[in-house]
């Protein structure tokens, strides 16, 4: 399978032919638009994994003692 259809069509940038060290800069354009989107997504992530962590936190403190019975309940119905 070629490397072309791997990329993602937002990852592909072109640049002007000028200097024969073009395909080069091409293909490093594209693996670094690639990997900036990745660390985005990864940070993206985190911020959401610290928001629910806060929400666990917050709602064990409000329900004291009910909240272990709400939680087991959810996750039989998720099926985690």
């Amino acid at each position: 399978m070629p490397l072309k259809a791997l990329t993602p069509n937002y990852a592909n940038i072109k640049m002007p032919y000028i200097s024969p060290a073009h395909r080069q800069t091409q293909q490093k354009i594209t693996s670094v638009r690639i990997k900036d989107e990745i660390r985005y997504l990864y940070s993206k992530k985190q911020e959401l994994n610290q928001q629910i962590y806060q929400l666990h936190l917050a709602l064990t403190h409000t329900w004291d003692n009910t909240w272990l019975y709400i939680y087991n309940t959810n996750e039989k119905k998720i099926g985690i």
